[in-house]
């Protein structure tokens, strides 16, 4: 393996997307990363796993319209290995540098092939486990061992690296910010304009950890303090959160149907036009990283609108760029709408200073170029190593 710049890095990603029907911050991550690596010296290809019971349509034309390069591997059952037998037969033709993991089935499969190639992997929190629970324990576990193995480890959010324990502290851990394709973000009208109420959006899969049953008794509280208030939640649960799912529809049913729109999960690519609908993104995670789905809210001059938590806690500044709120203070929420729609001057000055830091701070190439710099650092560290 050459150490020079020149040289071009061909990296293997492993994503497991079993159960996944809408583009989540990984998949996202993932398309960004597509678009903007080969320009960075990096040729990427990716090995997705599926499972029958989902429809992948709506993620896979996401990598469709970044130009990806991927193959697909269905994957029965958690214990099935077809995804490692496929990962591992990828290697051996295809030959690349490094394989890229970025959750947790697929750190195993990288750690398991070290030998054969060198892993790397993306760590972006354990969100889609709630804290204490018996998955967080078991998955988390495991997690940790494979990414023991690997020879470095981006982060976006210092905060959620801290369930890796010691690992946390080590020199391969590298963090690199997450990078927004800005001019697919763009609004047809401003926030905070003329004399409608205020909307705001949430978008994200269903899940405890996302917090969709505080946005909505939030919700439930200010319209009934202010008719006219709008808000709209996009996405929908995988089959193991369909009963959270049922909750928060249920709630709003009983409690503020009038004010709560659901649209089902959508293509990435018309995530723009429902933004500009909203005048805030609300992310009442309860855990989580930098969301994606606020970075692309903040380009369009969105306020988010959040809990003082992860990675969302370490990137906003309150009163400066976002409305943030104690963990689970659902009242504090509802207030938070309830003073934007009283203040659109505040509301455009927050969205206008949310903006400017996405446009500073998170761009794709940016993204690309210290992934790469990464990539090239593991390389040299192996070829000196050979002597």
């Amino acid at each position: 393996m050459s150490d020079a710049p020149s040289k071009l890095i061909d990296v293997l990603f492993l994503r497991n997307m079993r159960g996944i029907e809408q583009p989540s911050g990984g998949e996202v991550y993932l398309a960004n990363l597509a678009r903007a690596l080969p320009a960075a010296g990096v040729r990427p290809h990716f090995m997705f796993a599926t499972n029958r019971g989902t429809d992948h349509s709506i993620v896979l034309d996401l990598f469709r319209d970044a130009g990806a390069s991927f193959d697909l591997c269905e994957v029965p059952s958690t214990l099935s290995r077809v995804d490692l037998h496929k990962a591992r037969a990828m290697i051996r033709q295809r030959k690349p540098d490094l394989t890229h993991s970025i959750d947790h089935r697929a750190d195993l499969i990288g750690a398991l092939l070290h030998r054969e190639c060198p892993p790397v992997a993306s760590f972006l929190g354990w969100t889609n486990f709630t804290p204490g629970s018996l998955r967080w324990n078991v998955y988390g576990t495991i997690d940790r061992i494979a990414l023991r193995r690997m020879k470095m480890i981006f982060y976006d959010s210092k905060l959620m690296t801290e369930n890796l324990g010691a690992l946390a502290q080590s020199p391969k851990m590298r963090y690199v910010p997450n990078g927004v394709e800005i001019a697919s973000f763009t609004a047809d009208r401003d926030a905070f304009s003329g004399d409608q109420p205020l909307t705001c959006i949430q978008i994200a899969r269903f899940h405890p950890n996302k917090g969709q049953l505080d946005f909505v008794r939030a919700a439930s509280i200010a319209s009934k303090q202010r008719p006219g208030l709008k808000f709209i939640l996009v996405g929908n649960a995988s089959p193991v959160d369909e009963a959270y799912e049922r909750e928060v529809r249920e709630f709003v049913a009983q409690n503020c149907a009038d004010a709560v729109e659901f649209t089902g999960p959508v293509p990435h690519s018309a995530l723009a036009g429902l933004i500009s609908r909203a005048d805030a993104l609300v992310a009442p995670s309860h855990l989580e990283g930098l969301s994606y789905a606020v970075l692309e809210s903040m380009s369009m001059g969105r306020v988010p609108i959040c809990y003082d938590t992860g990675g969302l806690s370490e990137a906003l500044s309150a009163d400066q760029n976002a409305v943030m709120v104690a963990t689970g203070n659902i009242e504090a929420m509802a207030q938070g709408f309830l003073d934007l729609d009283d203040d659109k001057e505040k509301g455009r000055r927050l969205g206008t200073a949310a903006r400017a830091l996405v446009l500073d701070k998170y761009s794709p190439s940016a993204m690309a170029q210290g992934t790469a710099a990464g990539y090239r650092e593991v390389l040299k560290q192996l070829h000196d190593a050979k002597g």
